[in-house]
């Protein structure tokens, strides 16, 4: 599979710094005239802008949806079963760093989970807790993840998901069900019933949409990068330019 840590500004530079001084001694050696040099140059700005926009573009797009899905739940009130189980995705902008342990609630831009009865989705939930763990290639390993919905009804029954893997403090368990009491939106203490539960499944539950598991994400130019590349590649380009007319007008 492809790496992006191969794409670093240094190694663009080369290949393209080596053609413009092979057009520049082509200029001195055997003149052109304005037609050609001008196509030459054209081409080489065409290739430097096809390049930029490739792996910027690739640059980018490192937006990742990790994926969860739980074992059937051992104890289950009606309206869920013990065929049901919870499963469940959340995104977020950029992969979760390697070694990250904390609250990645702000991490998050998008977010669905269903427990087989009901689903919670950022426009309709409150994240109560949002805690991830990940290991050395940002695997996610260790989770406690509340949710709860935000906009019950005064006489609706509060829906909340949980689940914990069991290494940040709280036992390891899948839960889903609905408040006894009606109206609650926030995240206080409530009493589920009907609800079901399950313990959580293993780490390895979880799947990431990484195209590469061991890529080295830091290493990816950022556009900032990119951008200058650009303008310095454009600058060179526009000197030429002149400079050719220059030769030109002197012959």
């Amino acid at each position: 599979m492809h790496r992006f840590d191969t794409l670093q500004p240094s190694g663009f530079y080369v290949p393209l710094l080596l053609s413009f001084i092979r057009l520049i001694n082509l200029k001195r050696n055997q003149p052109m005239d304005r037609c050609h040099s001008s196509l030459a140059l054209s081409r080489l700005f065409c290739v430097i802008v096809v390049l930029l926009a490739t792996f910027s573009g690739k640059a980018l797009a490192q937006a990742v949806s990790y994926s969860y899905v739980g074992d059937t739940y051992t104890n289950a009130d009606p309206p869920y079963t013990t065929a049901d189980n919870l499963t469940g995705t959340f995104s977020t902008a950029a992969p979760i760093p390697p070694n990250f342990s904390g609250d990645a609630t702000a991490l998050v831009t998008s977010l669905s989970f269903d427990d087989s009865v009901a689903v919670r989705t950022l426009a309709d939930s409150t994240l109560c807790r949002f805690d991830i763990a990940t290991d050395a290639t940002g695997t996610i390993i260790d989770w406690a993840l509340l949710i709860r919905q935000s906009d019950t009804g005064p006489t609706e029954n509060q829906h909340s998901i949980e689940t914990y893997s069991g290494g940040l403090s709280i036992p390891d368990i899948d839960q889903a069900g609905f408040d006894f009491s009606t109206g609650n939106t926030d995240c206080s203490g409530i009493a589920l019933g009907p609800f079901a539960t399950t313990p959580a499944a293993a780490s390895d539950a979880w799947t990431d949409t990484r195209a590469d598991a061991g890529e080295n994400i830091a290493s990816i130019p950022t556009l900032s990068a990119w951008s200058l590349l650009a303008m310095s590649m454009i600058m060179l380009c526009i000197g030429g330019f002149f400079a050719n007319r220059r030769s030109s007008a002197s012959v």
